[in-house]
């Protein structure tokens, strides 16, 4: 994992491990690197790679992006490498549900001058675009809540606390991305294997595609675009710096 290539790619200067350089390698990775599941999607059954070198190659160096269990865990190895303080973590996405509900995302917990924040560049369009502190003094537009032996990442959403998933203090391996990405891969209920997923950050602005929609959101604006075809399709990808060209018509409509 070459980690000056990674940096470049960012357009980020190396640094001493900081809140400030933390944040800026989580606004620069969601501006270059998209969520996505373009692989999943477009090439059914076919079980993602999560090495870390083929992975690093597919991620970064040839900008395709992915999805937590890809743009998560080569972030978490560019912050280890930088010298942070930083742990895997999975998580149960709940989007405002509750009830059994299996881990399949990851992110990564990091201390900085003994406080913990959650760094997280895979979550799509609500990814927060700072790190979030499990313990703050000043409400922000993300947040996190003890509740009892877990956590609760939770998103301000129309003037209401939305929660997004939570998280245990479990200790977690390699392995136990690996089993969860089978699952999010290749199980006929996962949204990933169902629909058609991208988005990026920059500036306070999401461009997401969600199936046949190509949307641009601003706050509490948002323009909606039907896509017509393979390719708009492959014009618009270009948008989230991918270069590759997917069958849209055959794939998809």
């Amino acid at each position: 994992m070459n980690i000056d290539h990674y940096l470049s790619v960012l357009e980020v200067k190396n640094r001493a491990p900081s809140l400030d350089f933390l944040n800026d390698l989580i606004k620069a990775h969601l501006k270059s690197i998209s969520f996505n599941n373009l692989a999943v999607y477009f090439r059914p059954g076919q079980i993602l790679n999560l090495e870390l070198d083929p992975l690093f190659e597919k991620v970064i160096l040839n900008r395709e992006g992915g999805y937590c269990f890809e743009n998560n865990k080569v972030f978490f190895y560019l912050l280890k490498n930088l010298g942070f303080d930083v742990s895997p973590f999975a998580a149960r996405v709940l989007y405002g549900q509750s009830g059994d509900i299996p881990r399949t995302h990851r992110m990564t917990v990091v201390v900085l001058d003994g406080k913990r924040y959650v760094a997280d560049v895979g979550f799509g369009r609500f990814t927060p675009p700072v790190a979030v502190p499990f313990e703050s003094e000043e409400p922000g537009l993300f947040s996190i809540e003890k509740k009892s032996d877990s956590y609760l990442l939770q998103v301000q959403k129309d003037d209401e606390k939305f929660s997004l998933y939570n998280f245990d203090e479990g200790h977690y391996q390699e392995s136990d991305f690996f089993v969860a990405n089978y699952y999010t891969n290749t199980h006929p209920n996962s949204k990933f294997v169902k629909n058609l997923i991208l988005s990026r950050q920059e500036e306070g602005v999401v461009e997401l595609i969600n199936g046949k929609i190509y949307s641009r959101i601003t706050g509490k604006e948002r323009e909606d675009m039907e896509i017509k075809g393979s390719e708009e399709f492959s014009s618009i990808l270009k948008k989230f710096g991918i270069q590759k060209n997917f069958d849209f018509n055959k794939l998809y409509l």
